[in-house]
């Protein structure tokens, strides 16, 4: 009877096999080597784990490391529950791979839904809820400037995260001209907002409109006429706190007070 020796006592050409110390799936490891299944030669110390429900490298654990996270979703809209989580290999019913449903009880609720601007919820899951939100945030511009002079006005928005070099040109014929701008949620994310820039430049005389005098004697003209909306937030000409002329130009700044601190050149 062959035991475990290392001699082939049955005399077989074998070395203790049909005990701990021989490797019956041929993977180089026995029972007593580690192999915790010495029936599959996929299974054994030097195996990578996979996510099986199977112990393939003997290390005593299932599936360590390889499970991935699911999550609820009640709802049933493709976004789960961050805060209902299951550990698996392949997703559970009703279960799915995504946590950014702010709301998993309301399909109409997620990060794929537009959002609604006066129903008081976040309906895109963004964390912004409605006047908050960059979709329901609109503004305008309205400026008009009475005087029969020839001058060219620019007007140019500034971001607190980044200078936006877009600006509109308006040359005035008359003393019925104005401009009026409006800036729609769908083209402009108005959140982030810091101010407006206004400069004027080639006229007769250009200044003469919105600033009066030059360099450090500046100010803003009695003629100006701004109206300004952001979101629910109005601004009008006396808000324009910062001008300077010179050269024949003349440039002023409408720094928005409610967005923190931005540099505009």
């Amino acid at each position: 009877v062959e035991i475990e020796d290392g001699l082939d006592n049955n005399c077989d050409g074998s070395v203790d096999e049909g005990t701990d110390a021989f490797d019956d799936d041929g993977d180089s490891f026995s029972e007593n080597d580690g192999d915790c299944d010495d029936t599959d030669a996929l299974i054994s110390p030097d195996e990578i784990e996979l996510c099986d429900g199977l112990d393939n490298n003997c290390d005593g654990q299932v599936d360590e490391g390889v499970l991935m996270s699911f999550y609820a979703d009640t709802d049933a809209d493709g976004f789960g529950d961050l805060n209902q989580s299951q550990d698996a290999c392949v997703a559970p019913v009703g279960f799915v791979e995504t946590s950014s449903d702010c709301d998993d009880t309301d399909a109409a609720i997620s990060p794929d839904a537009i959002e609604i601007c006066d129903d008081g919820i976040d309906n895109n899951c963004d964390g912004d809820t409605d006047g908050d939100d960059a979709s329901c945030v609109s503004g305008s511009i309205d400026i008009s400037y009475p005087g029969a002079l020839t001058r060219t006005l620019n007007v140019q928005v500034y971001y607190a995260s980044q200078q936006l070099g877009v600006g509109w040109d308006l040359t005035t014929t008359s003393n019925t001209d104005s401009l009026n701008i409006n800036l729609s949620a769908d083209e402009w994310d108005l959140t982030d907002v810091c101010g407006f820039r206004f400069n004027v430049s080639e006229g007769s005389p250009a200044f003469a409109w919105l600033c009066q005098g030059f360099g450090g004697g500046a100010q803003i003209s009695a003629n100006a006429q701004i109206d300004i909306t952001v979101g629910n937030q109005s601004y009008d000409e006396n808000d324009v706190t910062t001008w300077s002329a010179q050269g024949g130009g003349c440039s002023a700044l409408l720094q928005i007070s409610n967005v923190g601190v931005c540099e505009i050149p």
